[in-house]
């Protein structure tokens, strides 16, 4: 059996369709990587606004993302194409350097007790983190030593999943 030209037709349209609604559907999870591009931009154009950059990040306004690779450049923790560490997380938030960092003492490695201060105590967390599978991360049997945050919430780089250490979990750390 052979199809006439307005079966074939209809087969190129709908194979046509199909392939720009996959890549339609795909561009949100792209749209960093695309944003992000070795093209020259204006950072300012979506990181200028206050509410998606916070006040204490570099004036971003007429910035190109030549000036931004000072700070983000490739092949370090705070590229533009890596994960966005704690650090812009938190600043999105509205939590400044000198909420965790005391301003009279040089900065120095964050403490446990200084996260659970904001997300504690370390019950509760657990208690919102308890539909986590397989395993709720902040409810381990392996005692205190594994519960200290900087094990995998890194703030100034890109954090890691210390649990895939010893087991198969596929967890994606904030």
């Amino acid at each position: 059996m052979t199809m006439c030209g307005k079966d074939r037709r209809r087969v190129l349209w709908a194979t046509l369709g199909l392939a720009v609604l996959l890549v339609v559907s795909a561009a949100p999870a792209a749209t960093a990587l695309l944003m992000h591009s070795d093209d020259p931009g204006d950072c300012a154009t979506c990181h200028g606004d206050t509410q998606v950059l916070s006040p204490g990040h570099v004036p971003t306004a007429g910035m190109k993302r030549d000036d931004c690779v000072a700070c983000h450049a490739p092949d370090t923790p705070l590229a533009l194409l890596s994960a966005i560490p704690l650090d812009h997380s938190h600043l999105l938030s509205g939590v400044t350097c000198q909420t965790c960092h005391n301003q009279t003492e040089a900065p120095g490695p964050m403490s446990t007790e200084q996260c659970l201060a904001c997300h504690g105590p370390l019950e509760d967390l657990a208690a919102r983190t308890a539909d986590t599978h397989p395993a709720n991360p902040h409810s381990t049997p392996h005692g205190p030593t594994f519960a200290e945050c900087d094990l995998c919430h890194k703030v100034h780089q890109e954090s890691e999943n210390f649990c895939a250490q010893c087991h198969d979990f596929d967890y994606s750390v904030p």
